[in-house]
C-alpha cells in the first residue's frame, strides 16, 4: 500500500462537500490536514490506475465549473522520493494559484510528510 493524496475545489460550494463525502465513503481509511487554504485528502490504496478509476468514476457525476480541479499526487515505487502529479480535473494553473497563496516549500513538504504518514501505525494507537 502506498498513500495518495487529493487536493480539489469546487467553486460550487454544494458540489465541493458532495464529492468530500463520496471520496469519503470511498476512502474510508483517509486522513485531511489543512495548511494555507489547502485541504489535503491523504489515503492508502495499492495503485495508481485503480484510484485514478474510482476518482473518475466519482468525477462523473459532478458539473464541472471552469476553475474547477482535481489534483492526485503519488510516487512510484521505482521514484518514491519524487511526488508525482496527475490533474483528473482542470488546468495546472488552478492548483498552481492556491499553492501560491501558501507557499511552494510548504506545501512540498505538507505532500513529503503525508506521503510517509503511516495509516497502519496509526490504526494501531
Amino acid at each position: 500500500m502506498r498513500n495518495f493524496i487529493l487536493i480539489y475545489r469546487f467553486e460550487d460550494g454544494q458540489d465541493h462537500a458532495a464529492f468530500s463525502t463520496e471520496i469519503k465513503k470511498k476512502f474510508p481509511v483517509h486522513k485531511i490536514e489543512s495548511s494555507g487554504g489547502i485541504e489535503y485528502f491523504t489515503f492508502p490504496a495499492k495503485s495508481q490506475p485503480a484510484v485514478k478509476d474510482e476518482i473518475n468514476a466519482i468525477k462523473q457525476r459532478f458539473q464541472a465549473g471552469t476553475k474547477d480541479y482535481i489534483a492526485l499526487y503519488f510516487t512510484r515505487s521505482q521514484s518514491p522520493g519524487e511526488i508525482q502529479r496527475e490533474m483528473l480535473l482542470g488546468r495546472d494553473e488552478h492548483i498552481e494559484a492556491d499553492v501560491r497563496k501558501k507557499s511552494a516549500s510548504n506545501h512540498k513538504q505538507t505532500l513529503a510528510e503525508l506521503m510517509e504518514f503511516d495509516f497502519l501505525r496509526a490504526r494501531v494507537k
